[in-house]
């Protein structure tokens, strides 16, 4: 199993977690002030934000310095959470990158395929290779995947305060 599978049944692993327990959610947050409207542009989501600097997905792995980094990238949408919204997976190479809503705000569900800006917080996790093939055996891979997990891979997940949907 090449790293790219490896981190292709993470990401596929995640999102299943992540869409088992979507809400949903709406376009207004609560706070000590009343109420807020949390989008108002037609094709912008979340906070309020722009397409200019942005990077492409590619270029994500050399963005950190740390195991968290800021990030305004554009990518084409693979998936979009189909019970509020709440989460997409934007292509990275041959895999996809799962972006989650800061909060709680959604985005159209019909937008696969379509090109997004965003910005927010990009995380990365070292997994090891006893999770790895833990990851593999429940997705039923065969035996001679599993036993081609030799390194660990790191997984990538963004946390999105704004998205700008074209």
């Amino acid at each position: 199993m090449t790293n790219s599978s490896k981190l292709l049944v993470i990401v596929g692993m995640a999102a299943l977690v992540v869409s088992s327990s979507c809400e949903n959610t709406s376009q207004t947050k609560s706070g000590n002030t009343g109420t807020e409207v949390v989008a108002s542009a037609t094709n912008n989501y979340g906070a309020i934000i722009t397409k200019d600097n942005s990077k492409e997905m590619n270029t994500l792995p050399s963005s950190f310095t740390a195991d968290s980094v800021n990030v305004k990238m554009t990518g084409k949408v693979m998936e979009v959470c189909q019970h509020s919204g709440c989460w997409l997976t934007v292509a990275y190479g041959d895999e996809e990158i799962m972006v989650n809503m800061k909060d709680e705000f959604s985005v159209p569900k019909d937008i696969s395929g379509k090109t997004v800006w965003f910005e927010g917080v990009a995380f990365r996790e070292l997994v090891d290779v006893a999770t790895l093939k833990k990851i593999a055996t429940e997705t039923r891979r065969s035996q001679a995947e599993i036993d081609a997990i030799t390194q660990p891979v790191y997984d990538y997940t963004i946390e999105a305060k704004g998205v700008i949907v074209e």
